[in-house]
């Protein structure tokens, strides 16, 4: 990736906003991406695109990602949420829910997790109760991780899984089924997986380089 300290401009008709999670210090968390946060624009030009999670969806209840980064985290202190501004012409992939790939972006604000409640609250668009509630599963399961605590972290998890579940049922009642019925799937084998691979990536050093290397992990567990 490239940054700039200058931003482009967007038409207002064709603006579309993500959100990515990133870490000030690399070794507490399976590191994202190496990021500059004094840059004002950021650009990709390796035909992979940025990975970020598309704001709509993300309010709607698609943010199982944004649960995973935090509550894989060391120290959720040195987490930093960014939002990003996109010009809808520069959107490379948008295939899943959970993540969009585009080639450029305008860097709106960085926000660290108490100033990202704040935003939400303010915002019309988010649902604040559950990403609060979200938000201090997420930072409780960090916690638990951080200490080595696997048993706790796996409890925290499932509740994760089931509220975001819960969201995704009420904004979606014709898919009430089908997401219900994935709410209460047992996945605690699959989240044990993802602990240890987190940790491993921890010890070695690894790095995800994008969202879409922990959608392919995620749905290799």
């Amino acid at each position: 990736m490239q940054f700039s300290k200058e931003q482009f401009n967007v038409s207002p008709l064709n603006k579309e906003y993500a959100i990515r999670i990133s870490n000030v210090n690399p070794y507490e968390m399976f590191y994202i991406s190496k990021w500059d946060f004094t840059a004002k624009s950021v650009f990709e030009d390796n035909g992979n695109g940025i990975y970020g999670m598309s704001i709509g969806l993300f309010a709607n209840g698609f943010d199982w990602f944004f649960r995973i980064l935090i509550s894989c985290c060391t120290n959720t202190d040195n987490i930093r949420v960014v939002l990003l501004e996109i010009d809808k012409s520069n959107i490379i992939e948008s295939k899943s829910l959970n993540e969009i790939a585009f080639s450029k972006a305008n860097i709106i604000n960085t926000f660290r997790i108490d100033d990202f409640l704040m935003f939400a609250k303010a915002t019309p668009l988010f649902d604040y109760k559950h990403i609060a509630e979200m938000i201090k599963i997420s930072i409780k399961a960090s916690e638990y991780y951080s200490s080595n605590n696997i048993e706790l972290w796996l409890e925290q998890m499932k509740l994760s899984y089931q509220q975001m579940y819960t969201k995704l049922e009420y904004e979606f009642p014709s898919q009430n089924i089908m997401l219900r019925n994935a709410r209460q799937e047992n996945n605690k084998n699959r989240f044990m997986l993802l602990y240890k691979k987190m940790k491993e990536f921890q010890g070695q050093r690894k790095q995800l380089n994008s969202l879409n290397d922990l959608n392919i992990l995620w749905n290799k567990l």
